[in-house]
């Protein structure tokens, strides 16, 4: 599962298909993102939408924390974020840093800061899926407060 969350109030994840069938592999082997993820956001109450598409629209407030985890379906298959690009990095409305969990797991976290604008920014996420680069591009929907 993979997907920025307002801390404490919202998660959108999304993973990698489950593997019961031979053709899931051939997707991870042909860099076929669109086959291997699913977004969701737990924030579709103030307004996320786009639910298990690749361009997640997810809502949030000018400074709320946000939190990016992966989780494949499958336990043999290695996921994990490698980083994020584009207008919501390079505007600097958040930069997302990688950090450690006390159980060991890693996130990646960082704090909404559109300076009071209200507008939707689009990111790229890239994952490593066993190894192979993939990225996925969805928004965040930012609300100043």
């Amino acid at each position: 599962m993979i997907g920025p969350s307002p801390l404490r109030s919202s998660r959108h994840t999304g993973h990698a298909p489950h593997e019961t069938h031979p053709s899931h592999r051939r997707h991870l082997n042909g860099y076929n993102l669109g086959d291997n993820v699913y977004l969701i956001d737990t924030n579709k109450h103030y307004g996320s939408g786009s639910e298990g598409a690749q361009e997640l629209v997810t809502t949030c407030l000018d400074g709320q924390v946000m939190i990016w985890s992966v989780t494949p379906v499958n336990p043999g298959d290695d996921a994990e974020i490698a980083g994020f690009t584009g207008a919501m990095v390079d505007q600097k409305v958040c930069s997302p840093r990688q950090a450690t969990l006390p159980t060991g797991d890693t996130i990646w976290t960082g704090r909404v800061e559109s300076q009071g604008a209200t507008a939707r920014y689009q990111y790229s996420c890239s994952l490593s899926f066993d190894g192979k680069a993939m990225a996925f591009d969805p928004f965040l929907d930012v609300t100043a407060t």
